[in-house]
C-alpha cells in the first residue's frame, strides 16, 4: 500500500510569494537610470582595482595561459618518455 501525502478531495491552494502580490509603482524610469549608474560605477570600481594591482595580475594571468598553451607539449613530451 502507498501513504498518501494529502487526501484525495483536498483543496490544496497555490503558494503566492510576497513579491508577485506586491502592487506596482509609476517610478520604472527612474529605477533603470540608478541601475545603469550603479553598473557604470561598479565597472570603474573593477578597472581601478585591476589598474591597482596590475603588477600582481599581469605575472599571473601570463603564467596561467602560457600553461595552458605548453599542456599539451609537455604531454606528448610525457609520452615519448
Amino acid at each position: 500500500m502507498i501513504p498518501q501525502l494529502a487526501p484525495v478531495n483536498s483543496k490544496v491552494q497555490p503558494v503566492q510569494f510576497v513579491a508577485d502580490a506586491a502592487p506596482l509603482h509609476g517610478n520604472h524610469g527612474a529605477n533603470r537610470y540608478v541601475e545603469a549608474a550603479i553598473i557604470i560605477i561598479g565597472i570603474a570600481v573593477g578597472i581601478a582595482l585591476l589598474r591597482f594591482a596590475e603588477g600582481f595580475f599581469v605575472p599571473l594571468l601570463m603564467g596561467l595561459l602560457t600553461s595552458y598553451a605548453l599542456g599539451p607539449l609537455v604531454s606528448g613530451l610525457r609520452l615519448q618518455n
